[in-house]
């Protein structure tokens, strides 16, 4: 690919890159496919961040179980939560609001 990187447009180099370039991106996203990041990744994420453990959550979640549920993205975060985890552990509304029911 290196040596049909300045290929121009029209030429069989071209065409030959453009290929090449398809099926690399295609392998890439069948092998190493990073889905969409939902509310419990962003919540791990910055637990992991913050070197908080999930018990740290209940004051804004809720109970262990709500935390648990939460976590494992089976319940949504509330309205509430959301603003309990912003007041309270100044997490950003954004990583939060994407998929929020309430």
């Amino acid at each position: 690919m290196d040596e049909l990187f300045d290929a121009r447009e029209g030429t069989s180099e071209f065409d030959e890159f453009d290929i090449l370039t398809f099926l690399v991106h295609g392998f890439g996203h069948r092998r190493h496919h990073v889905g969409p990041s939902g509310p419990a990744a962003a919540l791990r994420h910055y637990l992991d961040r913050m070197e908080l453990s999930s018990k740290d959550l209940e004051p804004y979640v809720g109970t262990k179980s709500m935390v648990s549920m939460v976590l494992n993205g089976r319940r949504p975060l509330t309205v509430k939560m959301i603003r309990n985890l912003h007041e309270g552990l100044k997490i950003p509304l954004a990583a939060k609001a994407v998929n929020s029911h309430e």
